[in-house]
């Protein structure tokens, strides 16, 4: 008889999809597979399995393959008990799964559909079993997450009947990861739930510091573990630790116990590059030449043509932003921006470059140095004069000069706030930041939606998102 028993093989294996290892997991699933195929839960861990590797290698075909066979599997879970709090769950887990794939991929319709499968049948199996706390892990994240969708999406939670709430979803998330409890699962789950949090502080909250503390508590495994090393390694760099990011990235476990994962040199390439090390073209290189999927390809190329534009090496400069029009895809902010840049073919001024680079590493007193001797009147093309006032003010800001960064901040807007380009939005979201840290919150408000109104760059959909999130924040404040 069909049933769903987390049996202490399958904690194996989705501990194993947890850290990465997923070779190891799909052996174990293989093997519960045979001995006891009526487990329900087999097919859940199998789903968290396949869509981990596929979000990692990005192989279409084999995407395509994973929903054929998806949907005979859903086909076998008829007779399975009803009555388990596990049923809707896995129902709601494996359509979330899914839609997080389904994105990767640009199935943007299906995937706003399995994200309301999921969400339904979770407040289903809250409704129907309130104390069974997994449902609280992921119902949790989705409201976050959902709160924070641009204005220009709306239309889509609406048709579908999806409500975000900040506030409430955090606070659903914690629950779960504050309730004592000896089951093996739920443990397992809490673990995992904790870099979830984690991301939602930095990225929600905008809490860097404590979102690096959650992190560096939850990562300390990062040279055995990959998913701990890839976390530890985007965090940092999101963070302000670039050294600690290249000194977590040269330490990553053996190729021969995790899953293949190339990102990982195009993150080493990016804070090589913010660091303007000289062997940062090494990593870039690598990523762009042996990754076979579609994301991040183009940026990768953008940077590499800025290395050698830094090295004074204009021929492989040319050479890479003439590739970035032809490799990967332009579906990521990164890869539009690569694709904007290296179609438009503007001028690269080699100080501004190794501003911007080093700001991205967080290195921002070598940008100040680099940027001090220079004036507004140095640059003769509009666009640079637009970058050199927006970098002074990135500087200033994270240099804790208040004033002079929204003097700068400020300047930016009026001078391109009609320029395609994305420098007077971010702007107005770091003022908005700005304002909030200090207690102004109409302040806030109204450059958050000044940042809002940009539409005409191609970081519209991240910065309305932090501009939306921001605004969420305020809420009832002002």
């Amino acid at each position: 008889m069909a049933h769903y028993t987390f049996t202490p093989q399958l904690l194996k294996a989705q501990n194993a999809v947890f850290e990465l290892r997923l070779h190891e997991a799909k052996r174990i699933i293989e093997q519960e597979l045979k001995s006891d195929p009526e487990n329900r839960m087999i097919d859940l861990v199998q789903t968290y399995a396949e869509c981990s590797a596929l979000n990692i290698d990005e192989d279409r075909k084999r995407y395509q393959q994973m929903l054929l066979s998806f949907k005979t599997r859903e086909q076998n879970t008829k007779g399975a008990d009803e009555n388990s709090p596990y049923y809707l769950f896995n129902q709601a887990e494996k359509a979330l799964q899914l839609a997080v794939l389904k994105l990767k991929f640009q199935d943007y319709v299906s995937a706003v559909f399995d994200v309301r499968n999921a969400y339904h049948a979770l407040e289903e199996n809250i409704h129907a079993h309130p104390h069974f706390m997994l449902n609280y892990k992921t119902l949790g994240v989705m409201k976050t997450l959902i709160g924070t969708v641009p204005d220009s999406y709306k239309w889509a939670l609406r048709i579908v009947g999806l409500e975000g709430d900040i506030v409430k979803g955090t606070a659903m998330l914690q629950r779960f990861i504050n309730y004592p409890t000896k089951d093996e699962a739920v443990l397992l789950f809490q673990k995992n739930a904790r870099m979830q949090m984690a991301y939602l502080t930095l990225h929600v909250m905008k809490d860097k510091k404590l979102a690096w503390q959650q992190v560096d508590v939850l990562t300390k495994d990062y040279t055995t573990n990959l998913f701990s090393n890839w976390n530890r390694a985007s965090f940092a760099m999101k963070c302000g630790y670039t050294d600690e990011a290249i000194s977590t990235l040269q330490q990553v476990p053996p190729a021969a116990e995790t899953y293949r994962f190339d990102y990982l040199h195009y993150l080493l390439g990016l804070a090589k590059l913010h660091r303007l090390d000289e062997d940062a073209d090494v990593y870039l290189k690598k990523y762009a030449d042996e990754f076979k999927g579609e994301n991040y390809l183009k940026d990768a190329c953008l940077k590499l043509s800025w290395f050698y534009k830094i090295k004074g090496d204009y021929k492989q400069s040319d050479k890479y932003l003439e590739k970035v029009k032809t490799i990967g895809v332009a579906h990521l902010d990164e890869d539009k921006h690569a694709q904007k840049l290296a179609e438009q073919n503007e001028v690269q001024q080699v100080d501004l470059l190794k501003a911007r680079l080093l700001c991205d590493g967080s290195y921002f007193h070598q940008a100040a140095a680099i940027l001090k001797p220079k004036q507004l009147s140095d640059f003769a093309v509009d666009k640079l004069k637009a970058e050199f006032l927006y970098r002074n003010g990135r500087i200033y800001h994270e240099l804790n000069n208040t004033g002079k960064a929204i003097e700068y901040y400020k300047q930016c807007i009026d001078f391109a706030g009609k320029m395609p380009y994305y420098f007077a939005a971010n702007s107005c979201l770091q003022l908005g930041y700005i304002y909030e840290q200090l207690g102004y919150y109409q302040l806030a408000e109204v450059y958050f939606k000044q940042c809002m109104h940009y539409t005409n760059h191609e970081y519209k959909n991240s910065l309305q998102q932090k501009a939306k999130t921001g605004l969420k924040r305020i809420e009832g404040r002002k």
